[in-house]
């Protein structure tokens, strides 16, 4: 049963549309809740949600949906409700998320976002097409790699070998064959994931970074071109050279060393950043250390329905882009877990109460940061007045 005034109160949002009258902008609308997770349209009513009211018939519903079928492909079926508000007629045109996505209208293409309809470009599309037959892009056959010669055998054997000794999976049988039980090899041919994790030559994909004083003021400067499993500690080594450590003796025979930064939780993000980054854009994933913070930015935003918002929360579930690769860091234990890595980095984070830790979208990249928290002035006032009187 439909409370048409909890929908009405609730305004315009990513399930939600209000139109006055009945037009391309509804059709558009449909398409768009159609490649997201469904909605509702309701003609008759203001964009605030104020009662208009409309002319409305059987011929009309008819005449609406037929329109709705033959503008849109894969052709939408919408239901169809009239309600009576304030003696005024509020139609209501209900779409379920499309099982064949994407849909068009008049050939072009849209998606829900907030409130309103955005038109996705080639690249999101293709993305949505892709998400909807399971096929991600990093199963592709690799255009660089034409047989499993191309691969580097010593980097496949090391994969193989950690696999079976960490235990998630067990190989049998030849490199080769292991491989292809794990679909990196198709046909005979390796697929970009394969191609990306055990390339003989230079990957065009980098990892740039950067030490900087100022933002225009570079101290170091360091380009990490590797296969994904070994640029994961090359990447780890390159920022710990640019951060301080400190050293606790506990009476213990080795010291304990005291990170600047949550090393696990900086790790985590490095290795979120190569497995779900989108390898279609040529940009490098870059990496700033400043004084205060440090950022980790990777071509591609978040994908599929995953919001900044769930990323905040501990039962997100993960969105794969490159499933493949996904689940080759998994196999040797980079990946603990799908869906886990923003809760290990929060938990890593309570051990530094002096660390806040930053999300957004900033164009096509994703960005995390480690900050540093500043005191307030008067706080370190006080501080530096108290080891005075201590002295």
């Amino acid at each position: 049963m439909v409370n048409l005034d909890e929908l009405i109160a609730t305004r315009e949002n990513g399930e939600v549309e209000f139109k006055s009258s009945f037009g391309a902008e509804a059709i558009r609308s449909l398409s768009a809740f159609s490649n997201s997770k469904g909605g509702k349209v309701f003609i008759g009513l203001n964009n605030k949600g104020g009662v208009l009211g409309v002319e409305i018939s059987q011929e009309s519903i008819q005449k609406w949906t037929n329109e709705i079928k033959t503008k849109t492909h894969p052709s939408i079926i919408p239901d169809m409700e009239i309600f009576e508000v304030d003696g005024e007629n509020i139609v209501m045109i209900k779409v379920k998320e499309c099982p064949f996505k994407p849909v068009s209208y008049k050939g072009r293409y849209y998606i829900r976002k907030h409130n309103s309809d955005h038109q996705m470009d080639i690249d999101e599309v293709t993305e949505l097409y892709m998400k909807t037959i399971q096929y991600s892009w990093d199963s592709i056959p690799s255009p660089d790699c034409g047989s499993f010669e191309d691969l580097d055998s010593e980097k496949v054997d090391k994969f193989v070998e950690k696999v079976n000794e960490i235990g998630r999976f067990h190989f049998e049988g030849t490199p080769l064959e292991s491989l292809e039980k794990i679909k990196l090899i198709k046909e005979g041919r390796p697929t970009l994931a394969a191609d990306l994790l055990f390339s003989k030559g230079r990957p065009i994909h980098g990892i740039h970074i950067g030490r900087f004083k100022t933002p225009t003021v570079i101290i170091d400067d360091i380009m990490i071109h590797l296969p994904l499993l070994e640029a994961v500690e090359e990447v780890m080594w390159a920022i710990k050279k640019q951060i301080r450590v400190r050293f606790e003796f506990t009476g213990e025979p080795e010291r304990k060393e005291i990170w600047e930064y949550p090393l696990e939780a900086i790790r985590e993000a490095v290795i979120n950043a190569i497995v779900h980054r989108d390898y279609r854009n040529p940009s490098d994933i870059i990496i700033k250390v400043f004084d205060d913070n440090i950022s980790i930015s990777n071509p591609g935003k978040l994908f599929g329905d995953i919001t900044l918002d769930d990323l905040k929360k501990d039962n997100y579930r993960s969105s794969l882009r490159n499933v493949l690769i996904a689940e080759s860091f998994y196999l040797v234990k980079e990946i603990e877990k799908y869906g886990s890595g923003m809760i290990r980095i929060r938990k890593e984070l309570k051990e530094y109460p002096e660390i806040d830790l930053e999300m957004y979208e900033m164009g096509n990249f994703f960005n995390v940061v480690f900050k540093k928290r500043v005191e307030p002035r008067e706080k370190t006032r006080e501080k530096t007045r108290e080891k005075t009187r201590e002295k």
